[in-house]
């Protein structure tokens, strides 16, 4: 995933970028492990959104979203029609991101998900 610093619809200073798994029903998606970078000229944050960019749909958070790792101890969890979208704060202009996931697609039997 990734996305530069003046993409269309995105404030001054960000970066989004948005990863939306085409999957079939009972197919969910578990991320092991985040590496976040930025070619950013100044020090940016970067924090992961499941759904929509609110603060009741943040999932992971880095305070150093220029070079960072995240290996998840539990799996981040991402349902078939879902998206996650990364965000960088602080960004200098034209700066780009890239988020790069580990991910395991499970499938799921039984229950409601």
């Amino acid at each position: 995933m990734s996305g530069a610093e003046g993409d269309p619809g995105v404030p001054a200073g960000q970066i989004h970028a948005e990863y939306r798994p085409d999957l079939r029903g009972g197919l969910i998606v578990l991320v092991d492990r985040i590496v976040v970078q930025t070619n950013s000229a100044t020090p940016t944050t970067c924090s992961f959104y499941r759904g929509g960019v609110e603060d009741i749909n943040l999932i992971e958070y880095t305070g150093s979203g220029d070079i960072d790792i995240a290996d998840e101890f539990q799996p981040l969890y991402l349902p078939a029609a879902s998206k996650l979208i990364a965000v960088w704060e602080g960004a200098s202009a034209g700066a780009a991101g890239v988020a790069r996931l580990q991910i395991r697609v499970a499938r799921v039997s039984g229950g409601s998900y």
